[in-house]
């Protein structure tokens, strides 16, 4: 084959792919009300081409290997976050709301020390943490915690800011 067509085929491939991640991402904010299936057809169609024809200059070839596995890893990255947006993948939950993270939140630290002496601390954050294993466990990411105090009684004001929903326990 000819190395000035592999070029061209190679630049479009490489403009074709910026526009595919712009056009996801503009998709997934809600921006775009179809995924950018023409745009990932045209890319498959010059991959299968080139997969199928050996391209022998090693600049080019190399050039195309990176394009591809470009391709790939985009792809893959905009189903994992279609999956976490439509609810299809749960995103994984790492670890506990402990001490030391509540330490960082000065405000609600605070609250926590006003508490009743007749009130265990530790329960209230055994509390707060199952609360939040649920939430993490049903697909939400982003949480906001604050707790109050009425009437002498600790609440705990969960916020998921997936859904712009406040839960009260």
């Amino acid at each position: 084959m000819d190395p000035k067509a592999i070029k061209e085929d190679i630049d479009k491939l490489e403009k074709l792919i910026a526009r595919m991640k712009f056009e996801y991402e503009q998709y997934i904010r809600g921006n775009l009300k179809l995924p950018p299936a023409s745009v990932e057809r045209e890319i498959n169609n010059i991959v299968q081409n080139y997969n199928r024809k050996p391209i022998t200059n090693t600049t080019l070839r190399f050039r195309f290997n990176n394009l591809t596995a470009r391709f790939l890893s985009l792809r893959q990255k905009f189903q994992r976050d279609l999956g976490i947006r439509d609810g299809f993948i749960k995103t994984p939950y790492t670890k506990d709301y402990t001490r030391e993270d509540i330490s960082r939140d000065e405000q609600l630290l605070q609250k926590l020390d006003e508490l009743p002496a007749n009130y265990d601390k530790q329960k209230v954050l055994d509390a707060l943490n199952m609360k939040i294993n649920e939430l993490k466990s049903q697909g939400y990411a982003d949480i906001d915690v604050s707790l109050e105090i009425e009437n002498g009684k600790p609440r705990l004001r969960i916020i998921t800011k997936d859904e712009k929903k406040t839960l009260q326990d």
